[in-house]
């Protein structure tokens, strides 16, 4: 580990059980976070780096590959310096220049994003119906059928999370539904309590607002997964005021157009 902030994530065995994939994640000098999808034998050989990037949530496409949420271009995490989070001057030079630079970047294209499937065989990335999606989201495969993935979105302008499947053989989406997340008052009254064990310096980055509002539940993202039949769906949200976890049934769509 280059720091002991460092951490691994995201855990997920492969579909025949053989390899363990995760997220491991190191801080970047300006405050940002690198993530290598790594992939080991589920008896603890064969470790292996299959991607670095700015990259996010995952699954196994089957047990050759996986799609992960990621950069198109690779080349700017290289310029942003590797490190822990600390306020030194280089630290600190390399936020400004990132808040300066982002505008230019994000106009250009150079930090466009989408899923990219990744083969375990070691060649290139390379984009997974990218026509599909509008941003990240949290994947997961069928686990009877893994033509079908399941994804959501994160909320946008008017706070509506989209819930829905892509059919990977005919290039298609389904949609499941839409669910909106409410714009809830942020309780702050015990924050100093709850961050007392956290670091400092990634607390600055993350921000105490932030934090609080991930951390209390108010921001809850869907998390779809499936029933491993494939029958149903469920999904984590609070549309209807309070938090619940929802169900939504899948069978009929999964068997009529078939595995």
């Amino acid at each position: 580990a280059d720091s002991d902030l460092d951490y691994i994530t995201h855990v997920v065995p492969s579909p025949n059980g053989r390899r363990v994939c995760f997220l491991y994640r190191s801080w970047l000098a300006d405050g940002g976070i690198d993530t290598a999808l790594c992939v080991v034998d589920a008896a603890g050989g064969g470790f292996r780096v299959l991607h670095s990037a700015n990259l996010s949530h995952f699954d196994w496409r089957d047990d050759q590959s996986i799609v992960i949420w990621g950069p198109r271009r690779q080349f700017v995490t290289a310029l942003r310096g590797k490190g822990a989070a600390k306020r030194g001057w280089k630290s600190i030079l390399l936020r400004r220049l990132k808040d300066i630079a982002r505008p230019f970047f994000r106009r250009s294209g150079l930090l466009a994003a989408t899923f990219l499937e990744v083969p375990l065989d070691g060649s290139p990335p390379r984009p997974f119906l990218p026509e599909l999606f509008t941003g990240d989201g949290h994947p997961s495969f069928c686990p009877s059928s893994r033509r079908w993935m399941l994804c959501d979105t994160y909320p946008n302008s008017a706070g509506n999370r989209d819930l829905f499947l892509i059919d990977s053989v005919r290039h298609a989406k389904r949609m499941l539904g839409v669910f909106h997340e409410p714009p809830l008052p942020l309780d702050v009254s015990r924050l100093d309590e709850a961050t007392r064990n956290v670091d400092q310096s990634v607390l600055r980055i993350v921000g105490r607002e932030r934090y609080a509002r991930a951390r209390s539940g108010m921001h809850c993202d869907l998390h779809p997964r499936w029933r491993l039949d494939g029958g149903q769906v469920t999904f984590d949200s609070l549309h209807d005021g309070t938090r619940q976890i929802y169900t939504v049934d899948t069978a009929e769509l999964v068997q009529r157009v078939g595995s």
